[in-house]
């Protein structure tokens, strides 16, 4: 009888030994088309014969255009390092000489829709000539179906098209209504202008769920089928990256009736749809990615040249009333209920200034874009480097192995970001941080940040500022303002002043800590906890559309942040804990951050969150959430005794978890998640 490869494994008859070749580039490999196909027979013909084992071939995402999202080949060898690695880099030559044929053609909108109508019975399948590039054409975009109705083209299907405001209006209207509806155009510029179109709503979902990848349930939300001159589009409420034929069906739309069916950007849609297409064409839409990496539409115009087209004798206005909203922003949902800032010009300008001053930004400083932009605008940096003549230096992702090589290469002075960026950046490899000796300036907001963390960076030439504030204050309101003679205080002393939040910033009206009841100051002895308000100019307008929102959070004429702090005798101001982060456990408070900091100092430790876990003798007990520092290791005795060794015992975690936290996309814990695991009494809904 035959063995299995699995049992001569473990016999020690099979010795699998591994290889890998880097084609140096990025290749699209579309294996249902030749010669891609060819490629990936001749693959399997390989496997099994002369001491081959497997082979693989790593893809990447082509439109990542960083080294490691290369196209590499895995091959296993039985005992043969050498025969490993010599078929690995023959398999990489011939797919670097088949690149150019690899590459799919990708037509144009009209050309797309003569080649499908072309074809004597439908349906065919009209997607995105790249997988999943952000702008969400073609199914997500409106470029298709505007084209296809100014061509008159019958007997279409198209979707999902994301537009919650027209799923809800063809609610409202029921199955059968005709009315007129604007959809469309809700992702950005690059999904299209909306579309104003006389509709029918032919069906309704509350709440569907479609087959995902593997089989998976996937929710999408409310979703309606509408019909207008003869095209069925599918609405959707939820975003999904998968796309089933079910989500059509569902609905009661016929795709094997159909003509032409148009479909969201990705490749996840070509198992299900390739069962019943006749052909599949991949169009190059606008706000797609082509195979050169440039989007259509966005990104083929550089920046001086986009300087140089404009009118230099325009006649550039100031906005009517500097009271009129200049941004929208949504909170980052840490807490669980995002909402819609509106903030002002005269707000923007003021906050720009505040951070030229408050930071002591020199003209034509160098900046490093480790803050995203859409974090309350880059805490107004896109006007604070315009009001500075500074250079901004683009990053695609916030990982030291990125972030050092641009410091070195630019000469980067200063950079923003949460505690988490800096703590990546000290415990990054040595080599990583070598020859950088220009001096590096840093803001740093967020949760308060660990004297570990200061400490650190100190040690490895950043020089550090905090700031406090929120995105309804436009970021940075607050700034510990440095004083000469803490620089002779030890470090662990220097660490922790400067790790308060400390006084207005210079365009802010005032901060104060106040009683929330009776909004009269608590004592400034650096123990009476009281809660942070903000007055001034550099507050938002409100919450957008929520008048009860923006009501409670002026009542009193001060702006409340929900933020827990003390005032000190030098009239800094330093938090304590959010609202909802205090631990009350048996008629005793603790504070989460205070818990924090202690985690922060142990060695192994990268980050910790502390949250309340119900107890049923103390009612609510210390939990710690701990992210370990790379090849680092600890247990949970350890990190107790740890905590035990520098808190009272009370205040020591009862339990601690390992593993990443979930962190917003700007470096932000979201301790709502780590309160839903632990099912906390205080879990934000």
């Amino acid at each position: 009888m035959t063995k299995s490869p699995n049992t001569a494994k473990a016999q020690g008859r099979i010795r699998p030994v591994a290889a890998v070749a880097d084609t140096g580039m990025a290749i699209m490999i579309h294996t249902t088309r030749q010669p891609a196909r060819g490629f990936v027979d001749r693959i399997q013909s390989l496997e099994g014969k002369d001491g081959i084992l497997s082979i693989s071939v790593s893809h990447g995402f082509p439109w990542g255009d960083v080294p490691d999202m290369g196209t590499r080949v895995l091959v296993y060898a039985d005992g043969d390092p050498a025969r490993a690695q010599a078929q690995a880099n023959q398999l990489a030559a011939e797919l670097v000489s088949l690149r150019d044929a690899l590459t799919p053609v990708a037509p144009g909108i009209d050309a797309s829709i003569d080649q499908a109508l072309a074809v004597p019975v439908g349906p065919v399948v009209l997607a995105d000539g790249a997988d999943n590039p952000g702008g969400g054409a073609a199914g997500d975009s409106t470029f298709i179906l505007r084209r296809l109705l100014e061509r008159q083209v019958t007997g279409v299907a198209m979707g999902p098209l994301w537009d919650p405001g027209a799923v809800r209006i063809a609610t409202d209207a029921g199955v059968g209504a005709q009315l007129r509806m604007r959809i469309g155009g809700k992702i950005s510029p690059l999904s299209g202008d909306p579309l104003d179109l006389d509709c029918k709503v032919l069906a309704l979902h509350p709440d569907l769920v479609m087959t995902g990848l593997s089989g998976t349930p996937t929710p999408m939300g409310a979703c309606a089928l509408v019909e207008t001159a003869g095209v069925q589009i599918v609405l959707i409420t939820l975003r999904n990256q998968a796309i089933h034929t079910d989500l059509f069906t569902q609905l009661g739309c016929d795709l094997a009736g159909c003509r032409i069916i148009v479909v969201k950007s990705s490749q996840h849609f070509y198992a299900s749809f390739s069962q019943i297409a006749r052909q599949v064409i991949y169009t190059a839409a606008p706000g797609s990615v082509t195979s050169d990496l440039q989007l259509q539409g966005l990104g083929s115009l550089a920046y001086e040249a986009l300087v140089a087209s404009g009118d230099p004798q325009f006649d550039w206005k100031l906005p009517a009333d500097e009271w009129d909203a200049i941004a929208l922003n949504y909170t980052s949902g840490t807490t669980g209920n995002p909402k819609g800032v509106v903030t002002h010009h005269r707000g923007a300008y003021l906050n720009a200034a505040s951070n030229v001053i408050s930071w002591g930004l020199p003209q034509h400083a160098v900046y490093l874009w480790t803050l995203p932009m859409f974090h309350c605008n880059g805490w107004c940096f896109p006007w604070t480097l315009a009001l500075n003549a500074g250079t901004s230096v683009c990053l695609r992702r916030v990982e030291p192995a990125l972030i050092f090589p641009l410091v070195r290469e630019h000469r980067v002075t200063h950079l923003c970001g949460a505690p988490i960026v800096y703590a990546m950046l000290i415990n990054a490899p040595a080599a990583l941080r070598e020859g950088i000796g220009h001096g590096l300036k840093g803001l740093i907001a967020g949760a308060p940040p660990p004297p570990a963390v200061i400490e650190g960076c100190e040690a490895a030439g950043i020089e550090l500022t905090h700031v406090y504030g929120l995105t309804e204050v436009y970021g940075p309101a607050a700034v510990c303002a440095k004083q000469a003679h803490w620089d002779t205080l030890p470090p662990e002393e220097r660490a922790r002043l400067n790790g308060r939040q400390g006084v207005t910033g210079p365009m802010q009206e005032a901060i104060a800590v106040l009683d929330p009841e009776t909004l009269l100051p608590v004592p400034a002895d650096g123990e009476t906890m009281g809660e942070i308000f903000f007055r001034g100019n550099v507050v938002m307008k409100g919450y957008l559309k929520n008048p009860s929102a923006t009501a409670e959070a002026f009542e009193g004429g001060w702006f409340h942040t929900g933020d827990l702090a003390v005032m000190h005798p030098d009239g800094y101001v330093k938090i304590r804990d959010r609202s909802k982060d205090i631990i009350i456990s048996g008629g005793e408070n603790i504070s989460s951050i205070e818990v924090e900091d202690v985690l922060h100092r142990h060695p192994a430790v990268m980050a910790a969150a502390v949250v309340a876990l119900p107890d049923p003798k103390w009612g609510e007990v210390p939990c710690a959430f701990v992210e370990l520092k790379p090849q680092a290791s600890a247990q949970e005795a350890e990190i107790i005794e740890f905590c035990r060794s520098q808190l009272a015992r009370f205040k020591v975690p009862k339990r601690v978890v390992f593993g990443e936290l979930p962190k917003t996309s700007t470096g932000k814990i979201q301790k709502f998640q780590l309160r839903e695991r632990v099912k906390s009494a205080s879990a934000i809904d």
